[in-house]
């Protein structure tokens, strides 16, 4: 996935934060999703926002607090 697609990616899916709340329970509770599938599909794209965080600590609190919350709950359901 090239940086333009992550970004475009990235950008839908923040301006839909029920998207975010879905992928966030996904960890939550038992779907017929595989983890391994969904954490390898999101791999990119989280790894593209944690690093679009850290280098724009200014961003927004209505972006930041809820992007990094995506960021944690990645980390601690597809890295533990």
């Amino acid at each position: 996935m090239n940086t333009s697609t992550r970004g475009s990616a990235l950008t839908t899916l923040l301006k839909h934060p029920a998207r975010i709340a879905v992928l966030g329970m996904t960890a939550c509770v038992g779907t017929g999703i595989s983890d391994s599938g969904l954490c390898a599909g999101l791999r990119g794209s989280v790894i593209a926002l944690e690093a679009g965080l850290l280098a724009h600590p200014e961003t927004h609190d209505a972006v930041g607090e809820p992007g990094t919350d995506v960021v944690i709950g990645y980390n601690a359901g597809c890295r533990s």
